[in-house]
């Protein structure tokens, strides 16, 4: 799959070890020349860190399996 070696080369769910990976598009975080940062950089970063915490909060939450 394209894009997929990060997760083909660190993912080893079968020993606990998973991985998500991300992708942003260029245009989102870099200037119109697609060299430097872009104005919009800090508010990518700050959604990311916005899904970072969401996980983690997740993550942390204990799971509840309903009795039957």
């Amino acid at each position: 799959m394209p894009g997929g070696h990060i997760l083909d080369t660190h993912a080893r769910p079968a020993n606990g070890v998973h991985a998500i990976q991300i992708e942003f598009d260029r245009s989102l975080y870099l200037d119109p020349a697609g060299d430097r940062p872009g104005d919009t950089l800090p508010a990518v970063a700050r959604m990311l860190r916005d899904m970072i915490d969401a996980l983690a909060d997740e993550a942390a939450t204990p799971l509840s399996i309903a009795a039957e």
